[in-house]
């Protein structure tokens, strides 16, 4: 018997964290395969309300935002005490996960990534969407190469588990604050990482010419 909720169908889990889950799901009124996530509102106690009030209101300033390297979302709401956001699907692994596994990246690898997160950031830009949280764990790699960034509409939901702090300090009274807080360390942390892949792959390159340079004729490649 599969399980039900609300109106998805569950049929896999793809990740789990502390608070969170990330179901392959059925929508059985669109009918259509979807990627589910569900967080847990307990953490917030009483500022739950305002935290869903939150998130829906980030949502539907994305109705607008569609692009090839941004996964759209279909919906999201309140779903049994838990905050639910319906998302396009993704086959592929994320950043995160290709890193976790040591897959190696060639610079050519890092400089189309970049191109592609780049295009869609800057379309989002242009409609006056920000992320509130982007990281390696939010870009996905599709089998075919075509890039996708995660969580635009429901960025905040970050702010849930690894920002639990910042959240009580300051959510209930400015809320604004902590969304420019989480904003600034998704750039920086982000902008670092491909920083230091593409130096890393452009000291490997140096170091395999000047290799090649020193080798004999007959035994270059």
């Amino acid at each position: 018997m599969a399980t039900m909720f609300g109106r998805f169908e569950i049929q896999s889990e793809l990740s789990k964290s502390d608070t969170a889950l990330i179901y392959k799901a059925m929508d059985t009124e669109a009918n259509q395969v979807v990627a589910l996530k569900t967080q847990t509102l307990a953490p917030l106690g009483d500022r739950a309300e305002a935290f869903v009030e939150t998130l829906i209101a980030e949502g539907e300033s994305t109705r607008e935002l569609v692009g090839q390297n941004i996964v759209m979302l279909y919906g999201a709401g309140e779903i049994d005490g838990q905050f639910c956001a319906a998302m396009e699907y993704i086959q592929g692994n994320s950043v995160a996960t290709m890193l976790a596994r040591k897959e190696g990246f060639s610079i050519w690898d890092l400089l189309d990534i970049t191109r592609q997160v780049c295009a869609g950031l800057e379309q989002a830009a242009a409609k006056g969407v920000t992320h509130c949280s982007l990281e390696p764990a939010k870009i996905m790699v599709q089998w075919d190469g075509m890039v996708k960034i995660l969580g635009y509409g429901i960025s905040n939901m970050g702010l849930i588990g690894s920002r639990l702090t910042v959240l009580r300090n300051r959510f209930a009274a400015k809320p604004s604050t902590c969304v420019r807080t989480c904003l600034l360390w998704a750039r920086s942390s982000t902008r670092w990482w491909l920083a230091r892949r593409l130096l890393m792959a452009r000291i490997r390159l140096r170091w395999q010419a000047r290799l090649r340079m020193r080798c004999p004729p007959a035994l270059r490649r």
